[in-house]
């Protein structure tokens, strides 16, 4: 059974399916749109009445689960829309699955934006798949997730009007990262515009990444300018090896041939210290390269460098541990401190990426 008893489908149904989000449409308005018929009056299986490539106008009412969001139709018929929508939207969506009791379509248009909508501050968004909610307001995000919340408890635990307090804001939506980790990868993900060119047209190198992963395409990294969810040093740090590694044409491991040198790029910071790790993780342990690149960071870091390591591994996976670490410059630990406690933090350690909520959390649960 993919469904399980919830609240907000006909018969108590929500979605189980996991889905990726899909990158954000322009507000264009679509014409020649289907109208649906009355499917909830006439009680037609909804394969009857709708197919697959229809386009629907959906008023979008909630957050549903995989990171899509739930709406009806005029009808009444109801919808799982995947694509960067928000609450309060009224889109075009069309239809690539249907069930029993629901549809799912995917984002193809908007008509009449939310208000909740805000302009994302990363140009990424919509491709990467770290953040998911910069489309709405941060105010509107902690609704949601107390929201849901709720309906777990609720629908999945069976409590009945649950007490769930408000969520407790982050006092910084953006760079609150103590910890950042980017991929190296020999097949850079081609962004939409660049679709149809030649190697010669493009900016970039198709051959050389370092950033983040595209949803479910784990041997392709889009290759990152700037993460804003960590630190102008972690996004320094970023800079200056993507410069060293291209200017010296290192090899990037593959995970097609298991061939190749650079791996990840892990970056820690100290929030209370402002002490900096730096993190390589390579296929083998190059002495001289390592040398030379940790005198570019001493350069552009100066005394908040605190840590170069070189962590080796020839695993087949895209695990950033290595099984071997090598010291290039500084200590092998950066120091941090959250409330009276104080932190040593290694280069394979946990720690909460999030500083200073996690200092929140042990004041209300302590």
């Amino acid at each position: 059974m993919e469904e399980i008893a919830a609240a907000n489908l006909p018969g108590g149904l929500v979605d189980r399916s996991r889905f990726w989000l899909s990158p954000g449409a322009i507000p264009v308005r679509v014409h020649h749109v289907v109208k649906a018929e009355s499917a909830a009056r006439e009680q037609k299986p909804l394969q009857a009445i709708f197919q697959k490539g229809q386009r629907v106008e959906v008023e979008i009412v909630d957050a549903g689960e995989s990171e899509k969001c739930f709406g009806r139709i005029a009808d009444g018929v109801a919808v799982f829309v995947r694509g960067h929508v928000a609450v309060g939207d009224r889109v075009i969506a069309e239809i690539y699955k249907i069930k029993k009791a629901y549809l799912e379509a995917k984002l193809v248009s908007v008509l009449t934006p939310s208000p909740d909508r805000t302009r994302p501050t990363c140009s990424h968004f919509g491709v990467c798949g770290g953040c998911k909610w910069q489309h709405v307001r941060y105010e509107e995000q902690l609704r949601i997730k107390r929201k849901q919340v709720s309906d777990v408890l609720e629908h999945i635990g069976g409590f009945t009007s649950p007490d769930v307090q408000p969520v407790l804001p982050s006092g910084r939506q953006f760079g609150y990262r103590n910890k950042v980790d980017f991929s190296f990868s020999d097949k850079r993900f081609l962004l939409e515009e660049e679709n149809g060119l030649s190697p010669e047209e493009l900016e970039k190198p198709v051959d050389f990444a370092l950033g983040f992963h595209a949803p479910l395409r784990y041997a392709k990294a889009i290759d990152i300018d700037y993460c804003y969810l960590g630190s102008p040093a972690m996004n320094r740090v970023l800079e200056v090896v993507r410069s060293f590694c291209m200017r010296r044409s290192l090899a990037v491991y593959s995970t097609k041939t298991h061939q190749g040198y650079l791996r990840n790029l892990v970056v820690r910071e100290g929030e209370e210290t402002g002490e900096v790790m730096v993190n390589l993780v390579t296929s083998w342990h190059d002495a001289s390269t390592m040398e030379a690149l940790g005198v570019e960071l001493a350069r552009a870091l100066g005394p908040s460098l605190v840590s170069f390591v070189n962590n080796v591994t020839e695993r087949k996976n895209l695990v950033a541990l290595g099984d071997r670490e090598h010291l290039i410059l500084g200590r092998s630990v950066i120091r941090d401190r959250i409330g009276d406690n104080r932190f040593e933090i290694a280069a394979n350690s946990f720690f909460q990426t999030n500083t200073s909520q996690a200092g929140i959390l042990y004041d209300v649960v302590v």
